[in-house]
């Protein structure tokens, strides 16, 4: 029997090479479903620019490639995260999401947190990964700093020998990465 497809969710941290929820994911030996999500809400905020979407797509156009090297493309959906994930998940029994714990802003807060409810109502696991100093969900700030140090003092992750592609999954039209 085949295992469901895991998603690895690519928010900020658009590379292969030391990037936990894509190595933890990979480890699984599932199908992947690599995924930028275009969020239209996200690009008015004021906070968006032109340069930024220049950027984020020369970062995508790397990250498509490497990911390739690997044996997945790049899947890009444009839409609310809620709505894709969900629409992953029903569209191909997808049972695991994997992702770097957000540390924006206000928007990608909320945004997370309606991601959480949904990955909970649909029994989809939820794996985040921190991503820098940041360190959430304390009850004190008694550990804090230790806790920092030590994320702080691991050792760089390598990326994936491969992936397990996942082909009935595509992309959204959005750009051309020639």
């Amino acid at each position: 029997m085949t295992q469901a497809p895991r998603i690895v969710w690519f928010k900020r941290d658009l590379r292969i090479n030391d990037h936990a929820p894509l190595l933890a994911a990979s480890r699984t030996n599932a199908p992947i479903i690599p995924l930028y999500i275009v969020e239209p809400e996200y690009w008015h905020q004021p906070f968006a620019s032109r340069r930024h979407w220049h950027f984020i797509h020369d970062c995508l156009c790397d990250l498509d490639s490497g990911l390739a090297e690997l044996g997945q493309h790049l899947v890009v959906k444009v839409g609310d995260s809620c709505d894709v994930i969900k629409k992953l998940h029903l569209d191909h029994d997808v049972s695991h999401v994997y992702a770097h714990e957000e540390t924006g802003n206000l928007w990608t807060y909320h945004r997370d947190i309606a991601v959480q409810k949904l990955c909970q109502n649909h029994r989809i696991a939820l794996h985040e990964a921190p991503t820098n100093g940041v360190v959430r969900r304390l009850r004190s700030r008694d550990d804090w700093s230790k806790i920092r140090n030590a994320r702080m003092a691991k050792k760089i992750l390598p990326k994936p020998n491969t992936l397990n592609s996942f082909p009935p999954c595509s992309s959204d039209t959005l750009y051309s990465c020639a």
